[in-house]
């Protein structure tokens, strides 16, 4: 077996794999590359499509300024056709032909039929927090502060809030309740409301 390469144990030793011979970057191919940037696919795919190694379809976009600008002319078209179509979409300018089936006496006609959608509102909102955020953005940030702005200042003392923390975490058979609070509200309840008694 004189093909196969040992080590020094006598162990086979893989070849290391092939790498895939370098193509020549060839001109013609530059409408077929921006067709391909057009669908929305990265530098890896397009690599993967055209079947030549990442690291020459990166050195190509390197050396070749003409193929860097056909791969940034193809996004830039398929970017500039989502805007139209969300544009679209927002103003109420979208529309379909559709198939409508009319039956008329005992027949039935097919007839192609434009249908205009109104305004999307989340259309709309996408538009308006993306293209004027400084008047459109959503803000979700909630913010208390006390009187004049000043932070909140809790009421309870030290002590009351160790003793509710505490009892929050000790269980509770059922029927207690588990807060100073609750308990104080139980007691001052039970002073209002005395059961009669039976004579």
């Amino acid at each position: 077996m004189a093909g196969i390469r040992r080590d020094w144990k006598g162990r086979p030793v893989r070849r290391p794999k092939q790498r895939p011979s370098n193509k020549l970057f060839l001109p013609d191919y530059l409408t077929e590359v921006k067709m391909v940037a057009m669908r929305g696919l990265t530098d890896k795919e397009i690599s993967q499509v055209f079947g030549i190694n990442p690291k020459l379809f990166k050195a190509w976009k390197k050396t070749y300024p003409s193929f860097r600008e056909a791969i940034d002319k193809g996004r830039t078209r398929a970017d500039a056709e989502v805007v139209a179509a969300l544009f679209k979409r927002a103003t109420g300018k979208f529309k379909l032909k559709e198939t409508k089936i009319i039956k008329y006496k005992d027949d039935y006609e097919t007839l192609d039929v434009d249908v205009r959608y109104p305004p999307d509102t989340e259309a709309i909102k996408y538009w308006l927090n993306n293209r004027a955020r400084d008047h459109w953005q959503q803000r979700s940030a909630n913010e208390l502060s006390g009187p004049g702005g000043k932070p909140l200042e809790l009421a309870t003392d030290k002590a009351a809030l160790i003793d509710a923390i505490v009892n929050l975490v000790n269980p509770k058979p059922d029927g207690e309740s588990s807060s100073p609070l609750q308990r104080q509200a139980k007691s001052s309840s039970s002073k209002f409301h005395k059961p009669k008694k039976e004579a």
